[in-house]
């Protein structure tokens, strides 16, 4: 069985099954196939990997009764017990058999992936003990791509003007410049990052500003290779950089492209790309 989670969604118990929260549920079932009452130790865990810094994490599963809502007794109520993540069944007779829940929490910032819930049952009388392996956690992309635009201006603290969750550099500005004169130089900083929780392809675009034309840019920290595009969707990338003089209005792609398919490749969650643009006014 799969079960689809959204990471940055609401974590519930294990009565829900739909794909747009944090929780992973899975039906199950034990059946006591033995000749004498018993009752089943629950255990099970999954290891998840987190998008931005690669460390895995093992969470334990949670059983529910049938109705989703209502724990399990646990073997050990202390929670720095090992056993604290064991759960019992009720007493089963001879034969017959008891639907339970398994419920996963997958916790915001996991990377995009199929993660194997790994269960075990065991009978406190009989000792008999079954794994499941069965089980997936199918993770879902999740966030967004934030952008910031800064303009160069001496004596601004780093992180004193943030925008769209991107702190300003040192020496930039959210809030732009004015009065500039004729043939003076603007710089700017366009700043891009993968909040997603997976690789994303991804460029940077700006537009020439009104009465400018471009000058320079530099993409940093430099790619082993960039690929160019001008103007917009209808351009095609090159590994040619745009001469400097290009007019206001121009539109200007820039991405890395280390596999020289002349595509953008995926950032790395929680990476950026960021591009230092110099404009003159005209």
């Amino acid at each position: 069985p799969v079960q689809t989670v959204d990471p940055s969604g609401a974590a519930t118990d294990g009565s829900s099954s739909v794909s747009t929260d944090a929780t992973a549920a899975f039906p199950m079932d034990v059946v006591n196939n033995g000749q004498y009452n018993d009752s089943y130790a629950l255990s099970g865990s999954v290891t998840v990997t987190d998008a931005v810094t690669g460390a895995t994490t093992t969470l334990p599963v949670q059983y529910y009764a049938a109705d989703g809502s209502t724990l399990l007794p646990r073997l050990n109520t202390n929670p720095a017990s090992p056993d604290y993540n064991t759960f019992i069944t009720p007493v089963l007779a001879a034969g017959s058999e008891s639907p339970f829940v398994a419920a996963v929490t997958i916790p915001a910032g996991t990377r995009a992936a199929d993660y194997t819930v790994t269960q075990t049952a065991t009978g406190n009388y009989s000792q008999t003990s079954v794994t499941d392996p069965n089980d997936l956690i199918r993770v879902t992309p999740t966030g967004n791509v934030a952008v910031a635009k800064f303009a160069a201006k001496t004596g601004v603290t780093a992180g004193s003007d943030p925008r769209n969750g991107i702190d300003n550099p040192a020496g930039y500005t959210a809030t732009g410049l004015t009065g500039a004169r004729t043939q003076e130089d603007i710089a700017y900083r366009i700043i891009a990052k993968n909040n997603y929780n997976t690789p994303v392809p991804m460029f940077l675009r700006d537009t020439v500003p009104t009465n400018t034309t471009l000058k320079n840019f530099t993409v940093n920290p430099l790619p082993t290779r960039t690929i160019y595009r001008v103007g917009g969707n209808t351009g095609t990338w090159t590994a040619t950089a745009p001469a400097a003089g290009l007019p206001a209005g121009t539109v200007i792609d820039i991405a890395p492209d280390t596999d020289s398919n002349n595509l953008p490749d995926p950032v790395a969650p929680g990476s950026t790309l960021t591009v230092d643009f110099v404009v003159t006014v005209q």
